[in-house]
């Protein structure tokens, strides 16, 4: 993989100490597939999709008064793809994406908004392994920060 990964950390202000953990966060499925011995981003998604559920439960607890169902809601409404995908695109990270040939290919929006969403979460995700659970608070306070006070 090719991509200046050091452009990266600089955008986002954190500085990995494993390159191929932040790299990871960005290869689709699609593209492991096509090359052996490389891993997708999935786990890593996984990681931070419940570290950014973390957050953001927290910030809804701590500003808005509700009930368990309506912060649910709250919290569900906010980490969806469409928004995912809006702060992505703030950040420029579709540059770093590394996709399949076929799914280079598939220009549908809500799928472009699904991979780089869930590049987002494998961001975070690989933020808290590579720093701690406060580093990728803050990254997604500062990222986010138009967003939560949209809730």
């Amino acid at each position: 993989m090719d991509c200046d990964i050091s452009k990266l950390e600089e955008k986002i202000g954190i500085n990995f100490e494993n390159k191929d953990l932040l790299k990871t966060a960005f290869i689709h499925s699609s593209y492991a597939n096509e090359h052996k011995n490389c891993e997708n981003n999935e786990r890593l998604e996984f990681l931070g999709d419940a570290v950014l559920g973390l957050v953001i439960a927290e910030y809804c607890y701590k500003n808005i008064r509700g009930n368990e169902g309506e912060l649910t809601e709250k919290r569900t409404s906010f980490v969806k793809n469409i928004r995912l995908a809006q702060v992505a695109d703030k950040m420029g990270m579709e540059e770093y994406l590394y996709l399949g040939e076929g799914e280079k290919e598939n220009t549908d929006a809500k799928a472009r908004d699904k991979r780089i969403g869930n590049a987002l979460e494998a961001l975070i995700g690989a933020i808290f392994l590579c720093k701690d659970y406060k580093t990728a608070k803050q990254f997604i306070k500062s990222n986010f920060s138009q967003n939560l006070d949209s809730i």
